[in-house]
């Protein structure tokens, strides 16, 4: 890296380069948006790329949301399609035959089977038969308690990404504008009408020192890699 500087901050010299793309990074950005989760393990990122992460994250959190809503929308066709089918072979004319209750049960509970087949497949293949039991014989429980459970993940990851995001936004706009302003007063710049004033990092540095600020900070781009790694198994039902 000897003579580059960081994509970032052009007035500090490059230590590493970003796993992603392979931008330039100075050491200020390596501590910071190191990644530490089971798919990442202290590999370093750069802004840019922790902003495309997030956008991973969002895209995992919409792919759910659809599979959520598409589970429900088959369970309920599947379920009307078999109670007219059912009733149309196991009833006669005068409508003697199968109760009509049972064929309307049976319908609701295949009808749920179907809309998470692929789960009960996927259980079976693993070779977890108490979970693909479990999804076969109480598939709407699972749909409506592990599926409200998920969607509720899916609140938390996007409202925790939301944060992260503006905070690193945040803290890129702080560590630019003091690169080349080192001895400007933080405390006029965060004050009403500074330069700083809606800078919510500047604001931590001020009031809790550098190194809190800069300790939360990475804890929030750790908390982004833990979303991330909590969005692609968003889909996954589990029996315990």
């Amino acid at each position: 890296m000897t003579g580059e500087k960081c994509s970032h901050h052009v007035l500090q010299d490059a230590v590493q380069e970003c796993k992603i793309c392979g931008k330039p990074i100075c050491k200020d950005c390596l501590e910071i948006y190191n990644m530490e989760n089971e798919t990442y393990r202290n590999e370093p990122f750069c802004y840019d790329c922790i902003g495309e992460l997030v956008k991973e994250n969002t895209a995992n959190e919409m792919k759910f949301r659809k599979k959520v809503t598409t589970e429900r929308v088959m369970a309920l066709l599947m379920s009307v399609v078999l109670m007219f089918v059912g009733s149309a072979l196991l009833r006669d004319e005068r409508g003697e035959g199968v109760p009509l209750l049972i064929i309307i049960l049976g319908a609701v509970l295949l009808g749920g089977c179907i809309a998470v087949m692929p789960e009960i497949i996927k259980a079976f293949k693993a070779g977890d038969v108490k979970k693909g039991l479990a999804c076969m014989f109480g598939a709407y429980i699972f749909m409506a308690r592990t599926r409200r459970r998920q969607l509720e993940q899916c609140v938390e990851i996007a409202t925790s990404d939301s944060f992260t995001i503006s905070r690193i936004r945040n803290y890129y706009a702080y560590t630019q504008f003091m690169e080349k302003n080192k001895d400007a007063d933080l405390a006029k710049l965060t004050a009403p009408g500074g330069r700083l004033n809606d800078n919510q990092y500047a604001k931590d540095v001020l009031e809790k020192g550098e190194a809190a600020a800069r300790g939360e900070m990475r804890r929030n781009v750790i908390q982004i890699a833990e979303n991330n790694e909590n969005g692609k198994n968003l889909g996954e039902i589990k029996v315990k």
